[in-house]
């Protein structure tokens, strides 16, 4: 029952973001990042629960349907603008192992509304939820080597960070009374 208002009110929001500008999101919180991929991941816990594992277990209800679709469709420029807002506070602080974990997040969740928003276009007026389906399989595979690959020790977050904000240190973009 829960995607019929969270559909609206995404709707609403991406609305107020382009007539507005992504600017009003930016001075409204200092969290955008993590608030926009809650309202990511709670859209795409949304869309599964009215698609269901099979066809006959799909809602027939046309609002929830379309709710799904909207829902469907509004992952991808949520998690863009977790990007940009991502992108936004690496440059202004550089990176952490906080914001490299949030980058690691952000890819998963665009790959999602990618996959999201290219399969229900493509499958508009029926195939959409059967193309959804097959794509969580796929993602799950994906999101699953992703995080086997991250956790390698391939990728140490802690220098990463420490090297990138020496590296701010040494190019005079932070001061050195304002050094984390």
């Amino acid at each position: 029952l829960l995607a019929v208002p969270v559909a609206l009110a995404v709707v609403v929001f991406l609305a107020a973001v382009v007539v507005s500008g992504p600017g009003v999101l930016w001075d409204a919180t200092d969290s955008a990042t993590p608030l926009l991929l809650a309202i990511a991941a709670g859209s795409f816990v949304l869309v599964n629960a009215v698609i269901r594992d099979d066809p006959r277990g799909m809602s027939a209800n046309p609002a929830m349907r379309i709710a799904a679709h909207v829902l469907a469709l509004g992952i991808l420029p949520l998690t863009v603008f977790a990007a940009i807002s991502m992108g936004l506070r690496i440059g202004q602080h550089g990176l952490s192992p906080e914001r490299l974990w949030g980058l690691a997040a952000i890819v998963v969740a665009v790959a999602y509304g990618v996959a999201y928003f290219i399969d229900t276009v493509r499958g508009w007026k029926a195939a959409w939820p059967d193309r959804l389906r097959a794509s969580n399989l796929k993602l799950a595979v994906g999101t699953a080597a992703y995080a086997l690959l991250l956790a390698l020790p391939l990728f140490n977050f802690g220098a990463i960070s420490a090297s990138n904000q020496l590296a701010r240190l040494e190019s005079g973009a932070v001061p050195v009374d304002a050094f984390d």
